[in-house]
């Protein structure tokens, strides 16, 4: 399939960006969305979404200022990661020229969430460079707050050079007498970020398009005898028809023997189950009538698959009794929907799978992301970076995520050897939360 990926950088950011495209497939189709002030950010990404099937930020600020405009965004997303190539890069031409005194150069975009990008295990903190203790800038006062703590250094005399990771700074440092370098997004990390943002894509293509059939059935007490009449069949037909008229859905509804069936896609089910939390269809008919109904939905990799277990679901939404709905599907092929509470039966054959019901100060979805994550993880390992753009959150926010992980006992830090990149070893974590020996069948249902 071709993919359509916009690109939303910053204008002076454009020539280098666009030098890089050559180094995508065919298959892939950047689309460059510069812009001017950051206040655009958010305009460009509304005026132009709705005809991509992703979007990369030239960096987590621009992603920040984004997310804090919009909220969650409605297509796969990610932004560039920053590597120590280029900053070590950057170091060495200043030293080429004579100018290494470190103490008197800022940089913007190490600390200790990064482990300062191997440099304190370099330098001596008597020769470390200057750095800024600053909560990362998501929109334009804070971003104007960072680029002022930079000149004041300058102004204090503490400082006559800065390598920062925000493009838009430049101009403005330089004409108060600063030394400013860009940090640079290596041509890996733009091959990374596009290929990450293609696997999104392909997959939430793949997950979105699975078949889905529902299994509408007619309340006991609402038949006559063991059959619905054709009057109730004919009306239950038209609520849900007209149902599909108002949400402009395209659900294709035929009569059976105690109700309808519908067919749809996996993208309909999210949008008549509001993401698998309620459903919106059976709220709908139960008002509709003075009988209540129930319904089955069945998520499959063929329509058969979807059949079957819808004709699951149906049975064990009646046992419920009236007015419930169900979900079946088979989670080992596709994440779905897979934790308590989002209207899931999980049949499948057992998994390891961690457990994780809350977090101190981590929100509840991110919380369900987590375990959705290592559920289908090989290994139970993860990075900041990683968590970072699972959870669409930067990378200080993932480390916060990660370091309560751990103090509460959750998690534990190890190392690994970094395949590219010099200096000090990626920080890696382990999540040491308790594993249920075999996932068993659990019936999740919405009412």
């Amino acid at each position: 399939m071709d993919i359509k990926i916009g690109f939303i950088v910053a204008k002076n950011l454009l020539p280098y960006m666009e030098n890089l495209k050559f180094l995508v497939t065919e298959h892939v189709q950047i689309i460059y969305l510069p812009y001017f002030d950051t206040n655009q950010i958010a305009p460009i990404y509304r005026k132009h979404f709705r005809n991509l099937d992703g979007v990369i930020f030239s960096g987590p600020f621009s992603y920040g200022v984004a997310t804090s405009a919009l909220g969650s965004l409605t297509i796969p997303n990610t932004y560039l990661q920053k590597d120590e190539g280029n900053l070590y890069k950057i170091l060495l031409r200043l030293a080429c020229q004579g100018k290494i005194d470190f103490t008197r150069i800022a940089i913007d975009f190490i600390s200790e969430q990064n482990n300062y990008m191997g440099l304190d295990k370099i330098l001596h903190p008597s020769n470390f460079p200057r750095t800024l203790d600053l909560p990362f800038p998501t929109d334009a006062q804070s971003y104007n707050e960072h680029c002022d703590a930079i000149i004041k250094l300058k102004k204090d005399g503490l400082i006559d050079t800065a390598i920062i990771r925000y493009s838009n700074m430049l101009d403005k440092l330089r004409h108060n007498g600063i030394e400013a370098h860009y940090f640079y997004p290596s041509k890996e990390a733009f091959v990374e970020a596009v290929n990450r943002i293609s696997g999104q894509i392909r997959e939430s293509y793949i997950i979105n398009n699975l078949p889905v059939v529902g299994i509408v059935f007619l309340d006991r007490a609402a038949l006559s005898g063991n059959q619905p009449t054709p009057k109730l069949r004919d009306n239950l037909m038209a609520a849900i028809t007209e149902f599909n008229r108002q949400n402009n859905m395209s659900l294709l509804i035929s009569l059976s023997e105690l109700g309808c069936d519908i067919i749809s896609s996996n993208q309909g089910l999210v949008k008549i189950t509001n993401n698998y939390t309620t459903c919106r269809l059976l709220g709908y008919l139960n008002l509709s009538f003075d009988y209540k109904v129930n319904i089955g939905w069945g998520i499959g990799h063929s329509l058969k698959e979807a059949q079957d277990n819808a004709n699951d679901a149906i049975g064990r939404a009646i046992a419920e009794g009236a007015g419930y709905s169900f979900i079946k599907q088979d989670v080992r092929a596709y994440p779905v929907s897979l934790i308590p509470g989002t209207a899931c039966v999980n049949t499948s054959t057992p998994i390891e799978h961690v457990i994780i019901e809350s977090i101190p100060g981590v929100s509840k979805e991110n919380v369900r992301k987590i375990n959705l994550l290592m559920q289908f993880r090989e290994s139970k390992e993860i990075s900041c970076e990683d968590l970072a753009s699972y959870l669409e959150v930067t990378v200080r926010s993932a480390s916060r995520i990660l370091t309560v992980l751990e103090s509460c006992g959750l998690a534990e830090v190890s190392y690994k050897k970094q395949e590219k990149l010099r200096g000090r070893p990626a920080k890696i974590y382990h999540i040491t939360a308790p594993v249920d020996g075999g996932m068993q069948q659990k019936d999740y249902l919405v009412k």
